[in-house]
């Protein structure tokens, strides 16, 4: 089973693409059973079946949607009013802005056609995502245009009817105009079973709690799928312009430049490997003389019975790798010479790694 998110309270779905999928000999989804090992599964339904592909975000499997296909979950009642439903993913069709009705709408989640209940569906492309509530209006309730190319994660938060949207941290809709009806967290995902409003994309992880997750809950959980999924927000950049340009480029990019930069990134990596064998040839030797003069140097220099030393004369052997420069070297300890553990391996001493060298520290008592 793999490491529960870090919020389990009220977690009532919860799918991960490397647990509990059953597929065809073709690689196809039958179902999708819950990470926890609990009997809740989703189930394929439609004529077409979602793939499952191995190795595909930071190692881990995805279920690839066509626009055709759809899972529905056999759960009974999740929540009503105040739920958050989160997936980690990736788009590669547009949604039609303010499209009414699920006509090429690309539902990442989706209600099960009752029409005595009002259920969340949510649209997502790579240009951004549409909420709709069709009890209310065939028409979204709230949109935006967003980079959603890669959402790690979304997170569609209803608090008594409240709607918040993050998009991987990013809160991209904010809409507290409730509808009169009540609105109940969906049982569909990644499409209808049919043609008309599927999602196209990937599907990595889903989870859905029977609540609305604070602030500090949800970042909780989105810092969990980032780091699981190597995803998210760069936190590197030198400066908030740097950052703010490289998010405005990123938002620009197309699936067909993304398999542009592809390519070159293989040209690169070409390229350096040919650099980077010619520099270990050429400078390696160059390095081991060097290194090799060093040491010549270091044994020389090295006191022994000297001024600096009030013991008898020095027969420490110097490491066959010393440190290039030992001017003012007063202190010199590694953690393979002089280590001293205990039995559960703590450190209760750490020794220097030549005692002729002046002022050395000790580390003694407990340790890491």
């Amino acid at each position: 089973m793999p490491t529960n998110p870090p919020i389990t309270d009220g977690l009532s779905v919860w799918l991960c693409s490397d647990t509990n999928v059953d597929t065809r000999p073709d690689g196809t989804v039958v179902s999708w059973g819950a990470a926890n090992g609990s009997a809740l599964r989703a189930a394929a339904i439609g004529s077409t079946r979602p793939q499952w592909l191995s190795g595909q975000i930071n190692g881990y499997p995805v279920l690839r949607f066509a626009g055709a296909q759809g899972l529905f979950l056999e759960t009974g009642f999740i929540a009503q009013d105040s739920f958050t439903l989160v997936a980690i993913g990736r788009s590669f069709d547009p949604r039609p802005v303010g499209g009414p009705g699920l006509s090429g709408q690309k539902m990442l989640f989706y209600q099960d056609g009752s029409a005595a209940l009002t259920q969340s569906a949510v649209s997502v492309g790579w240009n951004g995502v549409g909420i709709y509530e069709f009890g209310v209006s065939d028409y979204p309730r709230a949109e935006v245009g967003a980079d959603a190319a890669c959402f790690c994660p979304l997170v569609v938060r209803y608090e008594n009817k409240s709607l918040n949207v993050w998009l991987t941290g990013s809160n991209v809709i904010s809409n507290g105009n409730n509808p009169s009806p009540s609105v109940d967290a969906p049982h569909g995902i990644g499409g209808t079973g049919d043609a008309a409003g599927g999602f196209v994309g990937d599907i990595a992880e889903v989870l859905i709690y029977n609540r609305a997750l604070s602030d500090w809950e949800r970042q909780m959980v989105e810092q969990y799928v980032q780091a699981k999924y190597a995803c998210g927000p760069s936190s590197s950049s030198s400066s908030s312009e740097e950052s703010s340009s490289s998010s405005s480029e990123w938002s620009s990019w197309s699936p067909e430049q993304s398999s542009e930069w592809s390519s070159e990134q293989s040209s690169w990596s070409s390229e350096w490997s040919s650099e980077q064998s010619s520099w270990s040839s050429e400078q390696s030797s160059e390095w081991s003389s060097e290194q090799s003069s060093w040491s010549s140097e270091w044994s020389s220099e090295s006191p022994s019975s000297s001024e600096e030393s009030s013991s008898s004369s020095c027969s420490c052997e110097q490491p066959s790798d010393p440190v290039p420069v030992t001017d003012g070297l007063v202190a010199w300890q590694r953690s393979d010479l002089n280590l001293s553990v205990d039995g559960n391996n703590q450190v209760v001493g750490w020794g220097p790694v030549c005692d002729c060298l002046p002022n050395m520290a000790r580390v003694s008592g407990a340790g890491p």
